[in-house]
């Protein structure tokens, strides 16, 4: 989770004194900064917690903003963790947290690129790192489970949002059945992507802007450490 991982200054050490006598592995799967800030940015605005008419250009400036002063410069935006998806892009400066204190070899790193084309390549070669069978995914149906959206009707997707959690046991059970009723729901509130409020090139020009910062190449650089 890029929440998890955001916080790896006070986790790593952590983790490292609790487990020191266990045999650890840790698995981070890396997608492109850039990206991963879009789908931020997205993902909370469906939540509620950014307002609609918030671009993410502004979007991105403010976090720019509060990772170099501390300043929260959108009034409507309660509390820090909104500001934090920039930091959350710098991998190199979060993973150094647990490179720094895990055992060598005990970090493998994935890109989710190649989870999302291969996902059971990707996770019979995770079984193999942590000693389990791997062939319970041979014939293993891998599908999209929490597709973040853009609802037609922010109210009913709050009410579908209160729903999913109240029936989460249930669904975790059942995940065809969750799968299918999300399927449905998706074809009455998602919106076209045509009707996306956010242009295509407004997110490539903040997807350019990010990139000025985090100048690290996160595939070359991380992908195949800890194998």
């Amino acid at each position: 989770s890029p929440g998890y991982l955001s916080l790896a200054e006070q986790v790593a050490g952590q983790l490292a004194e609790v487990l020191k006598n266990e045999s650890l592995k840790l698995i981070f799967i890396l997608r492109d900064p850039a990206e991963r800030l879009v789908s931020n940015f997205r993902f909370h605005k469906t939540k509620g917690n950014l307002p609609d008419d918030l671009s993410i250009q502004d979007f991105l400036d403010a976090n720019i903003t509060f990772t170099k002063t501390g300043e929260m410069t959108l009034p409507a935006v309660k509390g820090d963790w909104f500001y934090q998806s920039f930091e959350q892009g710098f991998y190199d400066r979060l993973l150094a947290n647990f490179y720094d204190v895990m055992p060598e070899g005990s970090i493998a790193i994935y890109d989710f690129e190649d989870f999302k084309i291969a996902p059971g390549q990707v996770v019979q070669d995770i079984c193999k790192q942590i000693g389990v069978d791997a062939s319970f995914y041979d014939d293993f149906d891998f599908f999209v489970f929490n597709r973040t959206i853009k609802p037609k009707s922010r109210w009913l997707h709050l009410i579908g949002d209160k729903v999913n959690s109240l029936l989460e046991p249930f669904f975790n059970r059942f995940p065809q059945v969750k799968q299918t009723v999300k399927n449905i729901y998706c074809a009455i509130n998602e919106q076209n992507s045509s009707d996306d409020g956010e242009k295509q090139a407004e997110v490539e020009a903040a997807k350019r802007s990010f990139k000025q910062y985090v100048s690290v190449d996160y595939k070359n650089k991380f992908v195949q450490l800890g194998r």
